[in-house]
């Protein structure tokens, strides 16, 4: 986090503390945050239309049975306890505050300020000027999506943190796109709310934790034994798992 001031600020970027406490504020940016990403994550999933259980989808998607993986070795095990609910919560805003540091707060961030100095913007307020002001939004937002989606196929490409095998070409192309299209959204937002950090931090954090309840509910309605077996397997990552479970 330090490193984001650091690298940022003498270049004429924003600091650390700025990313929260610029445009619309930590708070609003927050409470506008989490209700945004509940309802772009509730209708992902009534736009999305019918879909394979977990159980069967994990099957045939081994990029989708790597991302579960993490959810059943960290919750999805014990079920929805009050200790497991706070965990989750806790984590998936951790994640999102460390991807969104990085993709917002230092890619974005720093390549929007690193545009306007190298363009000047000195012809005043005139529509070119209003152009460069565009671009210098817009190329940044377009980059770290595109940067978002990459790392996002190659952790699913490489089994995440479950030892499973790579995703398929298909696959791979869909969490390319799925997840740039979201990184979009959570640049746009950053962007809109005068670059307040909070406020795609929250979209993103809420929406990975509706996700994870969504997806234990259909962990709970699954048989236990098929799901240690989908999940742990009989690689290092699974012996463990088994280890903890017996």
């Amino acid at each position: 986090c330090l490193g984001i001031s650091a690298v940022v600020a003498p270049l004429g970027g924003r600091s650390l503390l700025d990313l929260f406490q610029g445009g619309v504020g930590p708070w609003a940016g927050a409470a506008s945050g989490a209700f945004l990403g509940v309802a772009t994550a509730a209708a992902r999933v009534s736009l999305g239309g019918p879909e394979p259980g977990l159980v069967e989808a994990c099957r045939e998607d081994d990029g989708l049975r790597a991302q579960k993986s993490v959810l059943y070795r960290v919750t999805g095990a014990q079920g929805p306890t009050p200790s497991a609910l706070a965990f989750l919560a806790t984590w998936q805003i951790i994640v999102a505050l460390s991807e969104e540091l990085y993709y917002r707060g230092l890619l974005q961030s720093a390549g929007q300020s690193a545009l306007t100095a190298l363009v000047g913007l000195q012809s005043g307020p005139t529509s070119d000027a209003s152009s460069l002001t565009v671009l210098c939004e817009v190329a940044p937002l377009v980059f770290s999506s595109v940067i978002f989606g990459v790392a996002h196929v190659e952790w699913a490409e490489s089994g995440g943190e479950s030892g499973h095998t790579s995703a398929s070409a298909g696959s791979s192309f869909q969490w390319f796109f799925e997840t740039f299209l979201w990184s979009l959204l959570y640049g746009t937002a950053f962007a809109a709310s005068g670059h307040n950090l909070a406020f795609p931090v929250f979209i993103h954090a809420a929406q990975n934790i509706w996700w994870c309840l969504s997806d234990l509910k259909d962990m709970g309605d699954a048989d236990p034994a098929i799901l240690r077996e989908l999940f742990c397997g009989d690689n290092e990552a699974g012996a463990e798992v088994n280890n903890l479970l017996s």
